[in-house]
């Protein structure tokens, strides 16, 4: 074959069309919505309202939501949550998709089956709550297993703080809830994806007693009391549960100052420091710092 003929041939190569669909393959493709987890959170005869959540593959500038495959909604590109209402019982299909420019992901989708009423129906029994004033006030919840397994929960207090209950505890301390009783609600939520219903619990005024200088709660004063206070204060170990406790000087602070007044106390000899008494009882100037402060028996 002459150059000439082969040059020709080469031409030709290069100007055939591309196969049918090579087009297709050429350019990004867009990565898909991932951990999507769906939980109903209240319930009825008819609907209930349900939360997604999910983890953006990349950046959307729209998110297409699905239930049962009809759109229902665009999303802004950016939410990873979405509080769906009024969606009728029964097995449902969600599924999301997102755009960017004229990119498309694929659909990803989840089966859940929205319920009438909870399935969590005793998460916990013999629920009881106090609430300790001063110190900004505090509440403590305490309740004993109940017959339904969980595992997760949260305390809802009114003006939309939530404060998340680990699997397996028994109580969940807020410090700081204002003067009086806060409205507020635990939820337990299960594996499967379904909140119990709403427990609001009475909780009742106890008054604050504690042992001054008993920093750690055992129910003497010792240097295992200024040892727990320093390792807290230093060593970011263990936090004490009463704030006046760990107050031994009164001087309305928790810092180095208690901890050499307990060994003084201790050790020493010195003059009791105002407060420090081997009894348990209220503060006698009404200087609540906060805590949950009660007597060991």
């Amino acid at each position: 074959m002459t150059s000439l003929a082969f040059a020709a041939l080469l031409a030709s190569l290069v100007l055939l069309p591309a196969p049918a669909g090579a087009q297709d393959v050429v350019g990004e493709v867009l990565s898909t919505v991932s951990n999507m987890t769906v939980e109903q959170q209240t319930y009825g005869e008819s609907d209930g309202l349900v939360l997604l959540s999910w983890i953006n593959g990349t950046r959307y500038t729209v998110l297409e939501l699905f239930i049962d495959g009809r759109k229902e909604a665009e999303l802004d590109g950016e939410m990873s949550e979405y509080r769906a209402e009024g969606v009728a019982v029964g097995e449902r299909v969600f599924g999301l998709r997102g755009h960017s420019g004229d990119l498309v992901s694929e659909l990803v989708t989840v089966a859940f089956i929205v319920m009438p009423s909870t399935p969590l129906s005793e998460p916990v029994a013999g629920v009881s709550c106090s609430y300790f004033p001063g110190g900004g006030g505090t509440i403590e919840v305490t309740w004993s297993p109940g017959a339904d397994s969980w595992s997760s929960g949260v305390l809802e207090i009114g003006d939309g703080e939530s404060v998340e209950i680990a699997e397996g505890a028994d109580s969940i301390t807020v410090e700081g809830v204002g003067p009086e009783v806060p409205e507020f609600a635990i939820y337990f939520l299960n594996a499967e994806g379904y909140y119990s219903d709403r427990i609001v619990p009475v909780c009742a005024l106890r008054s604050a007693l504690f042992r001054r200088g008993d920093c750690n709660s055992d129910g003497t004063v010792s240097i295992s009391d200024a040892i727990f206070e320093l390792n807290h204060l230093y060593l970011g170990r263990q936090r004490w549960y009463c704030d006046d406790a760990c107050d031994a000087n009164d001087d309305g602070r928790t810092n180095l100052s208690d901890a050499i007044t307990i060994i003084g106390y201790v050790f020493l000899g010195e003059i009791e420091p105002i407060g420090m008494k081997q009894v348990c009882g209220p503060d006698e100037i009404d200087d609540f710092l906060g805590g949950i402060c009660e007597c060991p028996f």
